[in-house]
């Protein structure tokens, strides 16, 4: 690359940083996604907040982010997330490198089940998870993903305590074990003894066995 040609794009990369640092985070607004909306916004575009976060109606906390890294040549973006609901949170790193190549690595989690199903839209399935009360713990989980969703999985999310709400019964503890293209089910002690595998099939299917 040509001296000039490398000062212009210094420059130009320089002008861009100096935007996304200063500018408030409410300039996002326009390019939210239709189903997403934010009660007020604070902080800037580099470092900011969505309070008062709604997914297609529904009322689903506060959405915090912090700009760690840009990348030009090889264009992507780092950030760390943190989302907040009552008691429940997550704290998590996204590595966006374009929908072929990204990365989702959740570095703690807490979250009620009852908290989750409040934030999310009504329309989407938590399958078992809907019949259940009990905590979702996770540490070090990391999901890779494409435009059509996951394509790969690693770590370990625990739901503890969990209790059957139909008939108030306590059930144990289960672990979820995530590793390349599948999750393994098995449970922790308790009265109700549990194995399975779920194994993604395609980016927004997959097949189990229990």
């Amino acid at each position: 690359m040509q001296p000039r040609s490398r000062f212009l794009l210094l420059l130009g990369a320089g002008a861009v940083a100096g935007f996304i640092v200063w500018l408030p985070a409410a300039i996002l607004k326009p390019w939210m996604p239709a189903d997403l909306a934010c009660a007020s916004w604070t902080g800037t575009v580099w470092r900011g907040a969505c309070e008062g976060l709604s997914v297609r109606g529904s009322r689903s906390g506060t959405l915090r982010w912090d700009v760690i890294d840009i990348t030009f040549l090889d264009p992507g973006v780092t950030l760390d997330l943190g989302w907040r609901r009552d008691r429940s949170s997550v704290s998590a790193r996204l590595r966006y490198r374009g929908v072929s190549r990204s990365m989702l690595d959740v570095g703690q989690a807490n979250i009620e089940v009852q908290t989750l199903r409040d934030a999310l839209p009504a329309d989407v399935v938590l399958g078992p998870l809907a019949a259940l009360s009990g905590t979702l713990v996770a540490e070090d989980v990391a999901v890779e993903f494409d435009a059509e969703g996951p394509t790969s999985l690693r770590g370990a999310i625990v739901l503890r305590q969990a209790r059957l709400l139909r008939l108030n019964a306590q059930i144990g503890d289960f672990e979820a074990r995530l590793k390349a293209r599948a999750v393994t089910l098995r449970d922790l002690g308790g009265p109700l003894a549990v194995t399975g595998r779920l194994a993604l099939s395609g980016a927004r299917s997959y097949r189990g066995t229990v």
